[in-house]
């Protein structure tokens, strides 16, 4: 059978790895895994149950050591600065934050002040990550990965965060690097070893894979009821798949770190190096502290920034980090003070991080007072105002946000129309 004879019957057989892409009219021109993704990769971060910005990124702290209903519990004057960012003292010797605020500062813009406009968890992760509260709109990893490249095969990596893609593409999950190995290479007895014990030629895979999509065209070719022919091309389709598992596994390091979210990232950016991948989305838990908040909430806010820092560290060791986007973000706030069992609880107000191609560093945008409430901002100049009963300006609010990260990642005017949000444009990357 010649390859014009397989194309057509295959083609027939409705096997869409030879088919032109067919692309939904909202999504952007169709990519094929052979051309690759090597734009920005976006990795989104989610601090899962609302994280404290007043011990990250806008720090309170208290006067002294005997102040009723502090802020927090280190004092304002231990606040540690990077450039024009502030942030929280935090560990033993209040240093745990240094290296990634240190490190990446020039890089780094912080959004303060951010009006997520809900106490709800599901609403809050919904709006930080779709720029809306309500049901129906995709994360904007979803619209990215859709954007730039809605027919490979993982353009959006799903480990946790805010999944519901509305369609617009397939959030892909994947295990950790040690089981990609193994599906990768099935015919390897050591995963990372060689396959010469088990094939005698190198060829030898290739002829496996033709004879089997061959086979498959016969018996198709012989059967007539759509479910089995679903079924058949979804299992041609899955060894197919493999090829690309291979080329993950080819870019995933030869050690795996320790943490869950630091290995997630690792295969993300091992996707991305293979032209894989446009955006991943990774979380992590324990942020909903409604008791002993200190204890339990800031050992993970200092490994989730860690993990941030750990994703960077990973770029700069492939040579990607001048293509990598870091955004960090939660479902909301935490309540100014403590509550009586030393917790803190839902509170709307929040901030984002992030930094990459595009992203202006070492700058801050909006603002809060003492008691962590909203400061109204200037919406040409972005400076802050006051509050809103004694100023004029635009109360920051996440779809501001999402409608500044939908331009810098060049999300068409489709899918904004779809997916409209609400509020003005403000020059937040600008």
């Amino acid at each position: 059978m010649d390859r014009r004879d397989f194309l057509r019957i295959a083609s027939w057989a409705g096997l869409t790895c030879v088919m032109p892409a067919v692309v939904d009219p909202l999504r952007a021109t169709a990519q094929t895994s052979a051309t690759g993704y090597s734009g920005t990769y976006w990795i989104f971060m989610h601090a899962g149950g609302g994280w404290d910005p007043t011990h990250l990124c806008d720090p309170k702290g208290r006067t002294n050591e005997n102040e009723n209903d502090p802020m927090g519990r280190f004092l304002k004057s231990d606040i540690r600065t990077a450039g024009n960012i502030n942030y929280a003292p935090l560990g033993g010797d209040m240093t745990a934050l240094d290296a990634f605020f240190q490190n990446h500062y020039q890089r780094l813009l912080v959004i303060n002040g951010m009006d997520t406009g809900t106490n709800g968890h599901d609403q809050g992760t919904r709006g930080t990550w779709s720029g809306r509260t309500a049901e129906g709109h995709p994360p904007i990893g979803a619209l990215i990965a859709a954007t730039h490249g809605p027919n490979l095969p993982m353009p959006l990596i799903g480990y946790g965060g805010y999944l519901d893609t509305q369609g617009v593409t397939n959030a892909v999950p994947l295990g950790d690097g040690g089981l990609l190995h193994n599906l990768a290479h099935p015919s390897r007895p050591d995963p990372t070893g060689s396959e010469d014990n088990y094939f005698g030629h190198p060829d030898i895979p290739a002829v496996v894979q033709r004879e089997q999509q061959l086979r498959l065209l016969r018996i198709q070719g012989q059967q007539r009821l759509p479910r089995i022919w679903a079924g058949q091309n979804e299992l041609m389709l899955a060894r197919l798949g493999q090829d690309d598992l291979k080329r993950v596994s080819d870019s995933l390091p030869d050690e795996f770190a320790d943490g869950q979210l630091q290995r997630q990232i690792q295969v993300a950016l091992a996707a991305y190096s293979a032209g894989l991948s446009v955006s991943v989305s990774v979380s992590r838990g324990g942020f909903d502290t409604h008791g002993n908040h200190d204890q339990n909430h800031l050992p993970n806010l200092i490994d989730f920034v860690n993990a941030a820092e750990f994703a960077m560290q990973e770029a700069e060791r492939m040579g990607i980090a001048d293509k990598v986007a870091v955004v960090m973000g939660s479902d909301f706030g935490r309540t100014p003070g403590y509550n009586g069992g030393n917790g803190k609880d839902h509170w709307p107000i929040s901030s984002m991080m992030m930094m990459g191609p595009g992203i202006p560093g070492n700058r801050v945008i909006g603002g809060t007072d003492d008691r962590h409430g909203p400061l109204l901002i200037d919406p040409t100049t972005l400076a802050v105002q006051g509050p809103p009963d004694t100023s004029q300006g635009t109360r920051l609010g996440i779809e501001h946000v999402h409608r500044a990260l939908r331009d810098l990642a060049g999300v068409p005017d489709s899918f904004k129309a779809a997916y409209p949000l609400a509020g003005e444009d403000l020059p937040i990357f600008v």
